[in-house]
């Protein structure tokens, strides 16, 4: 195995983590909050679609990062998979912002 390669094979389990950690988070969501929800009366409002998508966008975009990061330099590598942790990031976030307004 090369250098470039184990410093590939590297950054890709290293972001793994962060990404994982973000959809520990929604998976934690889709578990918890529907009921509490249920609790507070208003299960009706639950936002699947919201809760659906932060649990299948952060595999996605770590898959899409490790297939356009293919025959590319470490650097790019590691440029892409920060670009789509960002967007997995924001997207978690901004998740947690409309929930809290489609509660009002």
């Amino acid at each position: 195995m090369t250098r470039a390669r184990v410093g590939a094979l590297v950054a890709a389990l290293l972001f793994a983590v962060g990404y994982g950690w973000i959809l520990f988070g929604a998976i934690s969501n889709l578990v918890a909050l529907p009921e509490l929800y249920r609790a507070l009366g208003i299960p009706e409002t639950t936002p699947w679609a919201l809760l659906v998508a932060g649990v299948a966008l952060p595999p996605v975009l770590y898959a899409g990062a490790l297939l356009l990061g293919r025959r590319r330099a470490t650097v790019d590598r590691v440029i892409l998979l920060a670009v789509g942790l960002a967007a997995a990031s924001a997207t978690a976030i901004s998740g947690v912002a409309i929930a809290a307004v489609l509660l009002r």
